[in-house]
């Protein structure tokens, strides 16, 4: 399966005790990218921050679409001003 640079995309949002993170995931490639997981991190290339929930795990992006998710946790768990987000998946290029 061919190699798609994903553009990935997050904004947090802040309501009454629990954050949460939307993260929008772009298949600008003409090839499917398959089986993509979001990632929220401590920072770039940071750990993830736990505990969390996500409203998908896995996705699939088709050529030209998009997919939006939900990250939701609690800001006590998060470093303020260190905000990350990463996704991993078998169709993401090495960088």
């Amino acid at each position: 399966m061919a190699k798609v640079p994903l553009e990935i995309f997050g904004s947090l949002h802040a309501s009454g005790g629990r954050d949460s993170f939307i993260v929008s995931l772009h298949n600008p490639s003409n090839n499917i990218a398959f089986f993509e997981r979001v990632e929220v991190t401590q920072g770039k290339d940071g750990d993830e921050v736990l505990p969390i929930l996500y409203s998908t795990n896995y996705v699939t992006v088709f050529p030209g679409e998009s997919s939006r998710l939900a990250a939701i946790f609690e800001p006590a768990n998060f470093p303020e001003n260190n905000l990350g987000f990463d996704w991993k998946a078998g169709t993401r290029p090495k960088r």
